[in-house]
């Protein structure tokens, strides 16, 4: 057993993207790890934050074996994003569906239209396409959508840390930093609800068979945990129960520690008496979410004074939601994977 896998242990999986840049890595490995990433076949990021093998707080899962799509798929891929770039108002089945930009040579095109008219016989119905090669594509697309947007909050990110250009220029108080007040990308809406749901149906059917009851989804998606979460708050949990199953609080940035400063910061924290029972809390969401809560609450102002002093960068502010048993009404075939687990939103604390 590494030092990682000790009494700070947190185990989590990322949901539902496949890559994070290590500053944000670094963000959700401050409170929790070891972390697993899901990702679809092909993609090939690696994540490498530490050479030490002692040192092992992010494993990358891929699909199984049986669920990998055809060969020629990044040909497939490039097909997909040049005709969605001529028709942004059709989605992956009008693709797959379609016979342009589809190599029509490739014996794998599972998909392709097929025409039997022989001797007046109608024209045979046409195989649907495999769900795997769907999954796949949606996966793919939805986390270049995100690297864009963590590449536009490090952007921005940087420009706040950096003196204004007028500076000097203008009068007294004039100077502040233009950027300062900005929120991060990460908080605005960057794809419709019916493209998340997408998301969510191919994440679990990819990767749903490597989950148990008690996982936590870890997430640093905004709209991700807003869509969630109020469609289980509106269908499932409703108003008399909320607080019940909510709970909020900051802990250290410790993105820009070294990995090995990092987890020596972890190790000190969570070896506090009080820190065992919140970490057993969160542990436990799924069997006892109102005793979980009740005790996250309580130590919710001591947690990040846990950590040793001079480390941190700021505070993170993080938001467990118990997704309480239950079916909504609303899209109940695709939901009811999120049933009983518990999504947290890992995010840059707003800075008044």
């Amino acid at each position: 057993m590494n030092r990682f896998q000790e009494t700070q242990s947190l185990p989590a999986v990322l949901f539902p993207s496949a890559y994070l840049q290590e500053t944000n890595l670094k963000k959700i490995l401050s409170f929790f790890g070891p972390l697993t990433i899901f990702q679809p076949w092909h993609m090939d990021r690696r994540i490498l934050l530490s050479e030490s093998k002692a040192l092992e707080p992010v494993q990358v899962v891929n699909p199984p074996v049986d669920l990998k799509p055809m060969e020629g798929f990044r040909r497939v891929l490039s097909n997909f994003k040049s005709w969605i770039g001529a028709n942004p108002d059709q989605g992956y089945n009008a693709f797959l569906s379609a016979r342009g930009g589809i190599d029509q040579d490739s014996e794998d095109s599972t998909w392709e239209i097929r025409k039997a008219v022989r001797r007046g016989i109608e024209k045979s119905a046409e195989p649907k396409p495999s769900p795997v090669l769907k999954w796949h594509l949606a996966l793919h697309l939805a986390q270049e959508i995100e690297d864009e947007r963590q590449e536009a909050d490090a952007l921005l990110r940087g420009l706040r840390e950096k003196d204004s250009p007028l500076k000097g220029v203008v009068e007294e108080g004039g100077g502040e930093n233009l950027f300062y007040d900005l929120p991060a990308f990460g908080k605005e809406p960057v794809m419709e609800e019916n493209q998340l749901e997408q998301v969510y149906e191919a994440w679990f059917s990819l990767f749903g068979g490597f989950l148990k009851e008690q996982t936590l989804l870890v997430t640093m998606n905004q709209q991700v945990m807003d869509h969630v979460s109020g469609i289980w708050h509106e269908y499932v949990t409703g108003d008399g129960h909320a607080d019940e199953m909510s709970v909020a609080f900051r802990a250290p940035d410790l993105s820009h520690l070294s990995l090995e400063d990092l987890l020596s910061a972890k190790a000190q924290a969570f070896g506090r008496p009080f820190m065992g029972e919140v970490r057993k809390a969160i542990m436990a969401f799924s069997e006892n979410p109102i005793g979980s809560v009740t005790v996250l609450k309580q130590h919710a102002n001591e947690i990040e004074k846990a950590f040793p002093e001079g480390l941190r960068d700021g505070s993170l502010m993080i938001t467990a939601n118990y997704l309480k048993p239950g079916v909504p009404r609303k899209k109940r075939g695709l939901l009811r994977r999120f049933s009983g687990k518990t999504i947290i939103l890992v995010s840059e604390e707003a800075t008044s």
